[in-house]
Parts: C-alpha cells; sequence; structure tokens
C-alpha cells in the first residue's frame, strides 16, 4: 500500500513552514504538548479527504496571523497539494492536475483517522455513526458519494419546500411529488450500499470485542433503517402529516443508526469506562 514519503505545510494550524519525511512503513511521532504531533496527523487526513479532520472549516485551521495555507504530500510518482487562499477558495491538484469537482479525491488516497474524542460513536447521536459509515463506504465506491450529496441537495430542498407551505398556508402537491421522486433515487442506493456494508463488518466487528472482551460480555450491533420494512416512498407517505407539522422530513435514510447493545440493553446506557474503551477500539 502507498504511503507518504515526504509532508510539506505552510501556514497550517501551529505550523509556519515545515516539511517531514517518512521513510518506514510504521511511523512513531512524539514530542511534547502544543508542538503539533496530532497537527501533523491532521494535515495527512486533509491530504486525503480535502479537509480536516477535527475543524471542518477552512479558516480555523490557517495559521494565526496569516491568511491562507498549503500542504503537499508526496507518494511514489504522485504529488498531492492542497490549497487555500484564506477566500474560500480551495484548490486541489494532483500531479499539477486541478480536480473540477472535489469528491473526485475522495477515495484516492484512503486513510483512517482515530482520535480520542471518536467514543462519540458509541456514546453519541445516530448522525455520528452515519457520518462514520458514510466515510468508509464513500472511500470505496465513488457513485455512492454522489448519490449521497445529491440525497444531501434534494433533502435539504425538500425542507425548505416544507417551510414554504407553512408560511404560506398552500401546498403544492405536484411539486413536493417532484422533490420526492428525487429523493427516493439516491436514498435507496445509499440503502443497499448500508446494508451490504452492515452485513460484511458488523458480525467482524462483533467477533473482534469477543477476543479483547470476557465471555459475560455479548455486544451485538444492528443496522436499523425505516426502509428496511417498508419502500422509501411508503416511508414519505406515512411521515407526510407529521413532516407538514414539523416543517422537515422525518421519514429517510438520513435516520438510518447502528444500534449497539451489550447484554441485550442499549450499549451506552450501561457500558462502563472500560467496555466504551474496548468498543472504541473496535473503530
Amino acid at each position: 500500500m502507498a504511503h507518504f514519503s515526504t509532508i510539506k505545510i505552510t501556514q497550517y494550524k501551529n505550523y509556519l513552514l515545515n516539511e517531514f519525511g517518512f521513510n518506514q512503513r510504521i511511523i512513531s511521532i512524539c514530542g511534547q504538548n502544543g508542538k503539533g504531533k496530532t497537527n501533523l496527523l491532521d494535515a495527512i487526513y486533509y491530504l486525503c479527504f480535502t479537509k480536516g479532520y477535527f475543524t471542518k472549516a477552512d479558516a480555523q485551521n490557517v495559521l494565526f496571523g496569516t491568511d491562507g495555507f498549503r500542504i503537499e504530500g508526496n507518494m511514489d510518482e504522485t504529488q498531492i497539494v492542497m490549497v487555500y487562499k484564506g477566500t474560500g477558495k480551495k484548490d486541489v491538484l494532483v500531479n499539477n492536475v486541478p480536480y473540477e469537482k472535489l469528491s473526485q479525491h475522495i477515495g484516492k488516497f484512503p486513510a483512517v483517522m482515530i482520535a480520542p474524542d471518536d467514543t462519540i460513536l458509541i456514546v453519541g447521536g445516530s448522525e455520528e455513526r452515519r457520518k462514520y459509515i458514510d466515510t468508509i463506504i464513500s472511500q470505496i465506491d465513488a457513485e455512492y458519494l454522489q448519490n449521497l450529496i445529491t440525497y444531501n441537495k434534494v433533502l435539504q430542498q425538500r425542507n425548505s419546500l416544507l417551510k414554504q407551505f407553512a408560511e404560506k398556508g398552500k401546498t403544492d402537491w405536484a411539486l413536493l411529488e417532484v422533490i420526492d421522486d428525487q429523493l427516493i433515487l439516491p436514498g435507496n442506493y445509499i440503502f443497499e450500499k448500508r446494508k451490504q456494508i452492515a452485513a460484511e463488518l458488523l458480525p467482524m466487528v462483533q467477533q473482534f470485542y469477543k477476543k479483547i472482551a470476557s465471555d459475560m460480555e455479548e455486544v451485538h450491533l444492528e443496522y436499523n433503517s425505516q426502509l428496511l420494512n417498508g419502500t422509501f416512498e411508503s416511508i414519505l407517505n406515512q411521515f407526510r402529516e407529521k413532516d407538514f407539522l414539523l416543517q422537515r422530513t422525518n421519514g429517510g435514510i438520513h435516520k438510518d443508526d447502528v444500534e449497539i447493545l451489550l447484554n441485550g440493553s442499549i450499549f451506552k446506557n450501561i457500558a462502563s469506562q472500560g467496555q466504551r474503551k474496548k468498543a472504541f477500539c473496535l473503530h
């Protein structure tokens, strides 16, 4: 598997101008607190995902007192350059060739980041777990990422339309049906891919947990989706009255979750700190 041989960081977080070389398969980074160990890892992540892991807003990643940053990574015969110019504009180039869309870069250089705050995957809400699953699948399926982008855009349009209905006191059924059709197609694709990945990965997670936990602990993970109990169209019809009342879309794959149970009970409600750390190690 290819890995970065050099990283050059300019005006990113606490780095003014630094270059690092990596000549081994496994690299250990050490140093005092606040010297930039995590920021270096974040810069590597940025090269793979076109955004930071800890801070999504590029303006917050700029070194204080400067107006932009540049990150360059080299591996084998490939050069990746990320440039943020401080005006909201960002350029991503691979071997000096820019992308038309930043999403085209996702999956070309797969990466995994693990941080202490990631325990939120276990104890937090469903949104964090969906994002994690989406990040995994998007790196191996470019079509999934495009469908996810489309779905989120249409979902935002549908929610705006529901608010307009409430404000004007008038419903345009024909327009709502058009939006629903645009939501269903990418939504079905995302659902099928999530279901497939869940069937492949979740049993493996359970097996790994058994290896590091006692025989008295039984962890069960289950992919939950409203679409497991009906078609997307029927789900939208089922929640239509609630949608009008709350002015947002209550049915769809944006409500999916991975449920984690410990000995039959909800994991985050009963798990000890040690059990949470064991589960955290699996991601």
